[in-house]
């Protein structure tokens, strides 16, 4: 039998287990919130352990002794945790936040010159010819790239590119992707505009780029110190994933930046510094992010004396450490829908209109309503007090202010409070055709004008939308806005098919008609969302959604990003492909073995001992938990596998009348549309019920029957929710 020194895998099973403990330990230092991954380390490391002390026995062939396991056992877990708790000493010493905020003031504070464009090189852009600069220098870049990049590849040395009116575009990459150097000076000169543009997908087999997934991740990337300063201006969209993206210090100062960016907008990892910059950001994730997850001393965001315009999907400004703002103005909408135009009537002034707008908006929790209130904020309106405030659920608000009734909504609701023109009709449909939504609003049987509201479409919707469908998934936009601007909203967006119109208690009706044509999957923020997302298969809650919604819904987007439901999809794909794998193995490995241990092959001279066999077992559990573990390195994100299944869509049939019985149940005890979902639930899950429409203040549920049913038994569901029914007719 083959076999190596006893003393030999004693010292090398020792030393492995000491240095994936020093492994641990470092990995506790760079990231000590990171308790779920020391487990698996920690677990890692004690199974490595485990193995290692047993292959002594199996290649010395030497007698088993327990008591020489047990102490070998022993003292390569006690050198492997030692090691990992000395190198994990001084977490909290080496912690220092101060040092990245001195950089990060005394980059702010050093002035940034104009370059010297004496011996400066020109290189004029044209085509599709990629660009690559290797040399330390002033280049000055003119002309248009149709398709191709702009490369700095010039290890450990300062590089100075002023854009002249460049405009370069890149389809599989970086339109500027900057590899090495010591440092970099994006500059634009007074007056000029230059544009960087990529494509929505990355193609990293150029020699240069990392791994997909990896770097680079932005329009204009920089793996080095960046600055961007000068007089001109800068446009940049980023189609793929980030607008600007530095590895180390990004600067902006004295330039207008404008970027436009699927996910994040200006990212500098480890601190971000705008001085005396007007920075325009329209992004899906985050606006002016500033992250360095591997070193809790850096990612810190300075800004000073700028003008900031952002609009993101999620978070503005995302410092990781520190946050510095002083002399800056600017607005910061985070995903939110705002306030585009205000349309008064003749003899009506804006802040009428608006004062009256928001007076009546302001008890009620729509996002449309939420915008009104944000712009008359703005403009430093206070809403007066209104009384008897009812919703009217798909038609609007009311209320009475100084005696008069206030009406708030759309157009078919107002016309029964206030004669509409057509010139004011007219311009509603041309609102409603650029993507915005018409709020009309009266006073006194009045018309007093329309305000519009435009919902902000995040700039990875459409992306994922494309996603979804490369899945084979048809993505249908369900909303109650009007028709003109629904269509207009998913033109945008790229979806299938647009149902408009649809009543809060029709979401409901058009899931189960499309249920009829095979799962559904339901992807809902609101309170109205609540009884779709229980009535689909897979129901899907935006996490910035309303708790309503939350608590309908199976699956929750944490990250409130659309692009997480692909994410969401491809995770599930390939936890369901790994439990077959384990089940599989599982079964093939039992099938062999377990004859074997139970001595079935004894007459043709086949046996196992009882000491190989309980490592054989355990080493089934442990290629089934590593298998598993797999899943840690998944990419939700990565749709190079993504791929279409096989379509079993049906057409979707008339809705039949299901019934011609109904009864009435009086309910006690419901507050609010949570309650009514919660028994709209318990009642259709009686076979008998087809639907339920329940209302919290009539205090009433009317159940649409299929067959006869107690009504005992349809008293019981809904009191088993603790409420209580004073009767059924």
């Amino acid at each position: 039998m083959f076999s190596l020194p006893v003393p030999l895998l004693i010292v090398l099973s020792v030393i492995a287990s000491a240095l994936i403990g020093i492994l641990r330990g470092k990995y506790a230092k760079s990231y000590p919130m990171s308790g779920v991954y020391l487990w698996r380390f920690n677990f890692y490391q004690n199974i490595f352990c485990f193995l290692s002390i047993l292959l002594i026995y199996l290649f010395s062939g030497t007698e088993f002794s327990f008591s020489v396991f047990s102490v070998l056992l022993g003292a390569a877990l006690l050198l492997g945790n030692l090691c990992a708790c000395t190198s994990t000493a001084g977490t909290d010493a080496d912690t220092d936040t101060n040092t990245e905020n001195s950089v990060a003031q005394q980059l702010y504070d050093t002035p940034v010159a104009a370059p010297d464009l004496t011996n400066a090189a020109t290189i004029t852009l044209s085509g599709t010819d990629d660009v690559t600069v290797s040399d330390g220098g002033v280049y000055v870049l003119t002309g248009t790239l149709t398709d191709g990049r702009v490369l700095v590849n010039a290890p450990d040395a300062d590089v100075t590119l002023v854009l002249q009116d460049a405009d370069i575009t890149c389809s599989d990459s970086s339109a500027l992707y900057i590899y090495k150097a010591a440092s970099v000076l994006v500059y634009l000169p007074d007056g000029t505009a230059s544009t960087l543009t990529d494509g929505s997908s990355y193609d990293y087999g150029d020699g240069v780029s990392s791994a997909a997934g990896e770097e680079p991740n932005a329009c204009l990337y920089s793996k080095s110190d960046l600055i961007i300063a000068g007089g001109g201006t800068l446009t940049v969209t980023g189609n793929a994933g980030n607008g600007i993206t530095g590895k180390d210090t990004l600067k902006i100062e004295d330039t207008a930046v404008s970027v436009t960016a699927a996910n994040h907008g200006i990212n500098g990892k480890d601190c971000l510094v705008l001085k005396q910059a007007d920075v325009t950001v329209t992004s899906g994730g985050d606006a002016l992010p500033a992250t360095n997850d591997s070193d809790t001393a850096l990612g810190c965001v300075l800004i000073g004396a700028s003008a900031l315009t952002l609009t993101a999907g999620e978070d503005g400004i995302q410092a990781e450490t520190t946050l510095t703002l002083f002399d800056t103005t600017g607005t910061v909408t985070s995903g939110e829908p705002t306030v585009t135009d205000i349309c008064p009537v003749p003899g009506v002034t804006e802040a009428e209109l608006l004062g009256a707008a928001c007076a009546l908006e302001q008890k009620s929790e729509h996002p449309l309503a939420k915008a009104v209130l944000r712009r008359a904020q703005a403009d430093g309106l206070t809403a007066a007090e209104v009384t008897a405030f009812q919703a009217l659920p798909g038609s609007g608000l009311q209320a009475v202010l100084d005696g008069q009734k206030l009406c708030g909504g759309n157009a078919d609701f107002i016309r029964t409070a206030a004669a509409l023109p057509d010139v004011v009709s007219v311009r509603a449909e041309q609102l409603a055709e650029e993507g915005k939504t018409p709020l009309f609003f009266a006073r006194g049987g009045k018309l007093l004008g329309v305000i519009a509201v435009a919902d902000v479409l995040k700039p990875d919707s459409p992306q994922a939308i494309r996603a979804l469908q490369n899945m084979g998934i048809r993505v249908v936009m369900l909303t109650g806005d009007n028709a003109r601007t629904a269509k207009a909203i998913g033109a945008q967006a790229g979806v299938d098919e647009v149902i408009a119109g649809v009543l809060p208690d029709g979401k409901e009706r058009e899931i189960r008609r499309l249920s009829a044509r095979g799962k559904v999957a339901m992807v809902g923020d609101g309170i109205n969302d609540a009884p779709a997302l229980t009535r689909a298969d897979v129901g899907i809650a935006i996490g910035a959604g309303t708790d309503v919604a939350i608590d309908a819904a199976d699956v929750v987007l944490v990250n409130s990003r659309l692009s997480d439901v692909p994410a969401a999809i491809r995770l599930s794909r390939a936890t369901l492909r790994n439990i077959h794998e384990n089940l599989f193995w599982a079964f093939f490995y039992n099938t062999i073995g377990i004859p074997v241990a139970a001595g079935v092959f004894v007459p043709l001279g086949l046996t196992l001992s009882p000491m190989l066999g309980a490592a054989a077992m355990s080493l089934s559990s442990f290629c089934v938990v590593t298998n598993a573990l797999r899943l840690n390195l998944f990419d939700l994100h990565d749709a190079r596998r993504d791929h279409k299944r096989a379509s079993h869509l049906k057409e979707v049939p008339e809705i039949k009348e299901e019934t011609t019985m109904k009864k009435t149940i009086s309910i006690e005890g419901m507050m609010c549309t949570h309650c009514e979902a919660t028994v709209k639930k318990a009642l259709e899950a009686l076979p008998e019920v087809t639907e339920a429409a329940v209302s919290h203040t009539a205090g009433t549920a009317v159940v649409t029957l299929s067959a006869p049913v107690d009504d005992a038994a349809l008293k019981a569901a809904v009191e088993a929710k603790d409420y209580t029914v004073t009767g059924i007719a």
